[in-house]
């Protein structure tokens, strides 16, 4: 075998040796995209396992402020064989009136007295820098710990949803990221998204 055929086959299993090892640290830590199967809406992102349960209403008529906007409760059911961190994000439109000028915003529900979208999270959540956390950020949920309810109920608060927002478009979505521990980056599980209604 002469000497330039040895270097290209050792070079050649060099490349392979290389690529295999990433594979099996992005396997190991996580680092694999999600793989959504919504028909069933069992989803997965690397080892983590759940079944998702949960939707908006389809609305046919302009909401009102007061209205559900849940047709079914929103939780998941945590099939992982290893522990894992759930947090959840809610965003939402919202309209201020600054001297007679309307204006549009895209805000993140932090339960907050005064803000105009109310959501009812499971017992145990606390919210952190935007994301809702099981007790606190560095919660984890246990191996096949179950189901793990989220959220019941999302409405506009008609006392704080006031007149600006009669006839205007509103958006709401809900996001749950989930990571394997705290040293890999949150991922997104699933998000979900209300939309095409408007408060009279």
């Amino acid at each position: 075998m002469t000497m330039k055929k040895s270097i290209v086959i050792m070079s050649f299993s060099a490349i392979l040796l290389f690529l295999g090892s990433l594979a099996l640290i992005a396997y190991t830590l996580g680092w694999i995209a999600p793989i959504n199967t919504i028909t069933t809406n069992n989803v997965s992102v690397g080892e983590l396992r759940y079944t998702l349960t949960g939707a908006f209403i389809t609305p046919t008529d302009p909401i009102t402020p007061n209205q559900e906007l849940l047709s079914t409760a929103f939780s998941v059911d945590n099939d992982s064989p290893i522990s894992s961190r759930l947090r959840v994000q809610i965003t939402y439109t919202a309209y201020t009136n600054v001297e007679g000028v309307i204006t549009g915003s895209t805000e993140i529900y932090e339960g907050g007295l005064t803000e105009p979208l109310k959501a009812v999270l499971a017992p145990g959540f606390v919210c952190i820098e935007g994301y809702w956390y099981m007790t606190d950020a560095s919660y984890a949920f246990s191996a096949d710990s179950g189901t793990q309810a989220l959220v019941s109920s999302v409405y506009y608060d008609p006392e704080y949803a006031s007149f600006d927002f009669t006839g205007r478009m509103v958006t709401v979505t809900l996001t749950i990221q989930v990571s394997q521990s705290d040293n890999i980056t949150w991922t997104d599980l699933a998000g979900y998204d209300f939309s095409s209604g408007y408060p009279e």
